[in-house]
């Protein structure tokens, strides 16, 4: 059966309550979708800047200390980061020289350098999840250039917008259900005086010299409707 034949056979109300809840589920899901970009854009830019921030530091520390001191293990010298910082200095062919200690309880990484004299950063996967990572080119004293590798992991910020995610579409259709209930309530509300020319108008075919009533508490269209059948 078409859609059209079955919404003929509704009610004013219930066809008004429809419209007015579709109409809010296109406006709320326009703007939560923007919501949800805006916010997914800005916790990636605050983890880049995280990754820059946390990149400067060791860069400072190192420097302050004459540098890297070359090592034959990564783990003869740990690397100093903040918690959820994975950090690791890189020779000029991607072997590792330092790494700190977050790195003992994760699985391998292995390092993706980019174009010498180059600084880039790069999301991939590690283990079961995915991270990013920032590479900056690195003087290490006499040492010849290396890399300053800094990661951070992105689960984090997905568990957030997998939470956002849910609340959201929770949101809207708790939003837009609600708004259907009331939006129907108003309708009928707003329709009782169709209800009462009715009546009244069944009334008149037994005695014609009836009046439709007029007083519904406001002069609108319909106490104009009923003014012109009376005044016929």
């Amino acid at each position: 059966m078409p859609l059209r034949s079955v919404l003929s056979r509704l009610s004013i109300s219930i066809r008004l309550a429809l419209w007015f809840g579709l109409s809010l589920l296109v406006l709320l899901t326009l703007f939560v979708t923007g919501l949800y970009v805006s916010v997914h854009l800005g916790l990636h830019q605050d983890l880049e800047t995280q990754l820059r921030e946390e990149a400067k530091a060791v860069q400072t520390h190192l420097r302050a200390h004459g540098g890297a001191p070359p090592s034959s293990s990564p783990s003869t010298h740990a690397l100093r980061a903040a918690p959820g910082t994975f950090v690791r200095l890189l020779g000029p062919g991607g072997e590792v020289t330092q790494a700190s200690p977050a790195f003992q309880s994760r699985p391998t990484l292995p390092a993706d350098l980019p174009q010498p004299g180059t600084s880039t950063l790069q999301t991939r996967t590690w283990g079961e999840t995915s991270a990013q990572s920032l590479y900056l080119p690195f003087e290490s004293g006499s040492q010849p250039a290396s890399w300053l590798e800094v990661t951070k992991l992105q689960s984090p910020i997905h568990r957030q917008l997998h939470s956002l995610r849910w609340w959201l579409a929770l949101g809207i259709l708790g939003g837009v259900g609600l708004a259907m209930v009331v939006g129907y309530g108003l309708a009928r509300r707003a329709l009782r005086p169709v209800a009462s020319l009715t009546a009244a108008a069944r009334e008149m075919q037994d005695q014609p010299t009836g009046k439709l009533p007029t007083d519904f508490g406001v002069a609108d269209e319909l106490t104009d409707l009923a003014e012109t059948f009376n005044g016929l």
